[in-house]
């Protein structure tokens, strides 16, 4: 079986795992389902990867972003799919968030 490369990043914030998603520091591929058990492999491993930059951040995942972390380590959404997720439920959480015109909240 081949290894798995995970990056070291940074992590502040559970919203930073889009940011470790688009940097790359979270590599998926995007695959159509159904995916290789290479594919579900990696993806497992960068979830276990971002539980724990959050627990060394003393933050964790709450069961709703666990459930949509799983479906995609389980090939039901792909990465677009997983980032729009992790939107929505920010925005039903939280609501929009102002920008002000210098680019800050």
């Amino acid at each position: 079986m081949d290894e798995i490369e995970i990056k070291r990043c940074p992590l502040n914030e559970i919203a930073d795992v889009l940011t470790l998603l688009k940097v790359g520091c979270l590599s998926m591929a995007t695959t159509s389902p159904p995916i290789s058990a290479k594919e579900q492999a990696k993806r497992q491993q960068a979830l276990i990867a971002t539980i724990a930059h959050l627990r060394i951040e003393d933050l964790h995942l709450d069961n709703d972003l666990k459930r949509i972390f799983q479906r995609h380590v389980d090939g039901e959404i792909g990465d677009e799919e997983l980032a729009a997720a992790i939107d929505e439920l920010n925005e039903r959480r939280f609501g929009p968030l102002p920008v002000s015109g210098n680019g800050r909240p």
